[in-house]
């Protein structure tokens, strides 16, 4: 008999990065010959053939309803079956799986005073901001004490995720860095950034040209980029990402940004930055700083970016103080840019999906010999 998986998050699949995180989850348990079981109310339609699917009811409501009665739901989808490992990716149920990965910390946030603005349109977003808050607390402090007998293996995506929980709540009975895996490594050639460069950028001339695609999110930092932006005459931004179509751009800075809003096809995006940067005040991880690398970017990140400690490890990297000119870090980036290339194909070949899938099968091994003899209701 197969030992059996059941993963559980509310989208598994091309639906966001944490649902794909979760769709290459269940391909790695269901190529190591385990029996696949997935919660979730949207799911790959490649992968329904091969898992049995639970579908999630989702209520048509606010944000902060959906996260408040998460928990009945996604419970009520699982049911009583005994699996043999619960993987979890949603707070809500984290004491009732037996590995759950942390991808957010709404509290973390807040710190950084980065929620919504309690002011104008905004205001409604803010106040449901502040119920999930206080929802999160609960679900976290009680994680943080849960007796080892009972607690899952907490995966947290990054060193700074784990600071940030431990200084927040206490450390969890039983946990782990477990970076998501990098992707293959993917360096144009001369020629293809040369033809990217004149598609995308044909207006920088000979500036240096950095991408960003953070959108207007004010956690995501635009406002710092833009600061930064305004302090030079050798920098042209590639500005995109959420909420970006329609940006009304500074008079001052019309000659040196082109808004391009969201990006579908990335390889061609990457290939004609010079750099790239990701000045998240908070970002978990930033799966988009590891992309642009093993697209042969290099990477520009903020000290709040969980993805700096391994690109800095890797050399494929540098830290930008916010509040610190951008320029220097560009000019630096294109003369170290074969170097960092060298520390990116490295970061992939130690990082990639062969090392994550060794890494969550040990896992989910571990939880399989902790559930022998018991079930979790």
């Amino acid at each position: 008999m197969n030992p059996t998986y059941c993963k559980v998050f509310e989208a598994v699949g091309d639906y966001s990065a944490i649902a794909r995180v979760c769709e290459l989850d269940c391909r790695i348990l269901l190529e190591a010959n385990w029996d696949v079981t997935v919660v979730a109310k949207f799911l790959s339609e490649d992968l329904r053939p091969h898992v049995q699917w639970r579908p999630l009811h989702v209520p048509e409501r606010a944000f902060a309803w959906k996260w408040a009665t998460a928990r009945r739901f996604l419970l009520q989808a699982r049911g009583a079956d005994h699996f043999d490992c619960v993987h979890g990716d949603q707070p809500q149920i984290a004491d009732k799986c037996d590995l759950f990965r942390l991808h957010f910390l709404t509290r973390a946030a807040a710190n950084r005073g980065i929620l919504a603005p309690w002011r104008g349109k905004r205001a409604l977003t803010r106040a449901q901001e502040e119920i999930v808050l206080r929802l999160e607390d609960g679900f976290m402090k009680r994680l943080a004490h849960l007796p080892k007998e009972n607690a899952p293996h907490v995966m947290f995506i990054s060193e700074l995720m784990r600071e940030e929980f431990t200084r927040l709540y206490g450390a969890p009975a039983r946990s782990s860095v477990e970076v998501n895996s990098a992707p293959p490594i993917a360096l144009p050639s001369e020629s293809e950034r040369q033809s990217a460069r004149s598609q995308w950028a044909s207006e920088a001339g000979n500036r240096m040209v950095v991408g960003f695609l953070g959108g207007t999110h004010e956690r995501k930092g635009f406002r710092h980029v833009l600061r930064a932006l305004e302090a030079s005459n050798e920098l042209f931004l590639l500005f995109g990402g959420p909420a970006s179509e329609g940006f009304n751009i500074p008079d001052s800075l019309k000659s040196k940004m082109k808004v391009v809003g969201f990006v579908d096809d990335v390889n061609d995006f990457f290939a004609a930055c010079d750099a790239f940067v990701v000045a998240a005040q908070f970002e978990p991880l930033g799966m988009v700083a590891l992309e642009a690398s093993s697209r042969g970017v290099p990477v520009i990140a903020g000290e709040g970016v969980g993805a700096l400690p391994t690109l800095l490890q890797y050399g494929c990297g540098s830290t930008w103080p916010l509040e610190a000119a951008l320029e220097p870090l560009v000019k630096n980036a294109v003369h170290e840019r074969a170097s960092m290339n060298e520390g990116a194909t490295r970061m992939c070949a130690e990082l990639g999906a062969k090392q994550y899938a060794q890494r969550l099968l040990a896992l989910c091994d571990e939880a399989r010999q902790r559930n022998v003899g018991r079930s979790r209701a």
